[in-house]
């Protein structure tokens, strides 16, 4: 397929890296630490309760720093568990989910085959210790050309300034050259579209995604190769 883009701007978790297994391990890791039970059931209510705060933050309704301790004290108060630092708690799971740098099926080798015909860049709004750690771990890191946090930049995916941060520090303003490539339609597609940069849904999980606007759609990583090569 013949396309004018040059640079292709992944989001990390869910995209090339499994944040849903690493969660998961880091979170059960963490809660026996302190001597809490874990299973399914918990797992489950901590990330419906963590993807609403993030969904929050996107809005720009809450601050990074909240998000961090509210999602424990919300799951501690909805099983009745009584632990009192929640900044502690955060930050053990942090330095916990920041060991496991585990990549998507797929991702290695779809960033193998387009290392050589585009430049690769990560756009993320995860927190930043803990993607350096986990780009190293999994070796994606030695993929890309740049790497960009919305921590660092201080705005959040899907604002547009985000987005102008990373134009202006790549280099080039034709908009028509960037490809945005994500598993969130609030973050990914919806920041790409508020730019106006074309866009790539990994749509995993069947998701309604029109009103979005994304201009292509795949069901798993590899298949952008499809549209890439």
């Amino acid at each position: 397929m013949k396309n004018n883009y040059k640079y292709l701007l992944f989001d990390a978790d869910n995209t090339l890296l499994d944040f849903n297994v690493s969660e998961k391990c880091s979170l059960k890791k963490t809660l026996e630490s302190l001597g809490f039970d874990f299973n399914d059931d918990i797992y489950n209510s901590y990330h419906e309760i963590n993807d609403a705060l993030w969904k929050r933050l996107e809005r720009g309704e809450i601050e990074r720093s909240f998000v961090k301790t509210e999602r424990f004290r919300l799951l501690f108060e909805k099983y009745g568990y009584s632990f009192n630092d929640f900044e502690y708690l955060a930050n053990l799971f942090m330095n916990n989910i920041a060991t496991f740098g585990i990549p998507m099926k797929g991702a290695i080798e779809t960033l193998e085959a387009l290392k050589d015909r585009y430049k690769i860049y990560i756009v993320t709004n995860g927190t930043e210790f803990v993607q350096l750690s986990r780009l190293s771990i999994s070796g994606i890191d030695e993929y890309l050309d740049g790497l960009y946090m919305s921590q660092t930049i201080g705005y959040e995916k899907p604002r547009v300034e985000f987005f102008d941060y990373v134009i202006s520090d790549i280099g080039d303003d034709d908009l028509t050259k960037y490809l945005v490539i994500g598993d969130s339609l609030t973050s990914d597609i919806k920041g790409a579209k508020n730019k106006g940069i074309d866009s790539c849904y990994v749509n995993y999980n069947n998701t309604q995604y029109r009103e979005y606007g994304p201009k292509y759609v795949v069901n798993s990583i590899e298949e952008i190769l499809c549209l890439l090569i």
